[in-house]
């Protein structure tokens, strides 16, 4: 149960990922305003998404100073984590006893009225990355 709890805090699974060693994208948690400005500056375009969140409910992509200004002006900076976008795929491995026993890409494919929309497809054994770092959270 902790770790399912920790795994929904964006910022805590980032920075234990970051403490193991893990390579991550650019990510900024932060409590005021000129933090959250540099980190756009040096990133952009960002994605600024709730801590507790899902299903991309309050996540939008940030383009525009003028964007991320509306964006943080209506929300508690508390609850919110910052990513540089990346363009591409995601790979999401299903992993049990250190044995990959699945792997799914999600392709973003927006669309009128659902900005975050997504193809999510299984991908086949013989494509899968067999020299993935793992982590492993033993509590």
């Amino acid at each position: 149960q902790l770790g399912a709890s920790l795994a929904t805090n964006k910022y805590l699974t980032r920075e234990i990922a970051h403490q193991a060693g893990v390579k991550n994208i650019p990510y900024l948690y932060a409590t005021n305003v000129d933090e959250i400005s540099d980190f756009f500056q040096h990133n952009h375009p960002i994605i600024a998404k709730p801590l507790f969140g899902s299903q991309s409910i309050g996540v939008e992509k940030i383009t525009t100073k003028d964007q991320l200004e509306a964006y943080i002006q209506s929300r508690n900076l508390e609850e919110l984590i910052f990513e540089k976008y990346i363009d591409g795929y995601e790979l999401k491995n299903f992993i049990l006893n250190g044995q990959i026993l699945g792997v799914t890409k999600k392709t973003l494919v927006p669309s009128e009225g659902h900005p975050w929309g997504k193809i999510i497809e299984i991908v086949d054994a013989e494509k899968w990355n067999k020299n993935i770092i793992y982590i492993y959270f033993i509590i």
